[in-house]
């Protein structure tokens, strides 16, 4: 019931390709995650929606600390559970610090030339403000920790 972790983003790229999906793009992320109105602050803790391990906010965990994902806290307008917060999640596309706009110009290729990946979402450990639909953090492709995760995108 909980989050896969600890996963490197090929090995989240090999998951999803097995089910049949794909990664998605940071686009179609924040897409997902933010609706059709984008939603800057992430919803509050007791909110239902966000959660967050108030104690590992400055990086002591005694620790993993995902929550299963359920039916009990409300979806968001496309009907998806645990967009912010819990584990970061991989996205497709390489990270550009200045944003994911210039990706326009081609489709953003998986390499093992090109270190850094994007993940989205916020997870258990970071503050509440990382865990908004616009944020995104740099991570080695090739690195997994205990606070990464997958979520896959399927053609209609």
């Amino acid at each position: 019931d909980h989050p896969v972790v600890a996963v490197t983003f090929w090995e989240a790229e090999a998951y999803c390709a097995w089910r049949g999906g794909a990664l998605p793009t940071e686009a179609q992320w924040e897409r997902a995650a933010c609706g059709v109105e984008p939603r800057p602050a992430p919803p509050a803790q007791d909110s239902g929606v966000a959660w967050w391990f108030e104690e590992g906010k400055y990086g002591s965990l005694p620790g993993v600390f995902t929550h299963p994902v359920t039916t009990t806290s409300p979806p968001n307008v496309f009907g998806l559970l645990d967009v912010y917060g819990n584990v970061w999640e991989w996205t497709r596309d390489s990270y550009r610090a200045d944003g994911y706009a210039a990706l326009a110009e081609a489709e953003p290729v998986s390499t093992v030339a090109t270190p850094w990946r994007t993940v989205r979402g916020g997870s258990y450990m970071i503050l509440p403000s990382y865990a908004g639909c616009s944020h995104r953090e740099p991570v080695r492709a090739g690195e997994p920790r205990l606070t990464f995760g997958i979520r896959c995108v399927y053609a209609p």
